[in-house]
């Protein structure tokens, strides 16, 4: 059985320092381990002095700090002043979007008393937010147009509004119909004239329905 006392002990003891057993120069195995530890250390030794740093090495170093310290001059900061005053004119250029609204307001007719419900005579003011869109509105009972002009009587057109105003005629169920874009004339009934609208790409927005009996 080989003996591989040096291995366990033999090479810690010449780490430390320490003089070796008697044991490692009688013993074959031993003394041939040792033969490779010592060739093997004095080779190392050798490539650590050739690794070794040239004895300028910190100067040179302390000058790489210095250089990288050294402030450096900045032309971006130049160009600031101009970005931000682009971004400023962009800003204050750009439109802000306009938000598109429907309102229907129900109002007595004339000597008459506002009742809790809509009644034959009374007059709906309609007001329409489109901004500088074409826009149209239109009033339908049931499937019927009562209504349709965009910025000719019975309509108005000012700052971005469309408004109109008209008087009940009698019962039934009203709707007002506020298309923003292009869009077919009316055709088949309510729904069928949204649908319409909105196949052509157009904006709807619908009022509550008002119901007079």
């Amino acid at each position: 059985m080989k003996c591989d006392r040096f291995a366990r002990e033999g090479s810690l003891a010449l780490e430390r320092g320490e003089p070796l057993d008697p044991h490692y120069a009688s013993c074959a195995d031993c003394a041939a381990a040792l033969r490779a530890y010592r060739a093997i250390a004095g080779d190392l030794g050798g490539l650590a002095a050739d690794a070794a740093p040239s004895g300028d090495w910190q100067a040179r170093v302390h000058a790489r700090i210095a250089r990288e310290r050294a402030p450096r001059r900045r032309w971006w900061w130049l160009a600031l002043p101009v970005a931000a005053a682009a971004t400023l004119a962009l800003w204050v250029t750009r439109p802000s979007p306009v938000t598109l609204g429907l309102d229907v307001q129900v109002l007595p007719g004339p000597g008459q008393a506002r009742a809790e419900t809509p009644k034959a005579g009374d007059r709906v003011a309609i007001v329409a937010t489109v901004g500088g869109e074409a826009a149209e509105l239109r009033v339908y009972r049931g499937d019927e147009v009562l209504l349709r002009c965009s910025d000719a009587p019975p309509c108005a057109r000012a700052e971005g509004r469309v408004s109109a105003e008209f008087v009940l005629p009698g019962p039934g169920r009203y709707r007002t119909l506020l298309v923003v874009g292009e869009a077919a004339a009316p055709s088949g009934g309510l729904d069928a004239d949204v649908s319409a609208a909105r196949a052509a790409g157009a904006r709807v927005h619908l009022s509550d329905e008002i119901a007079v009996w």
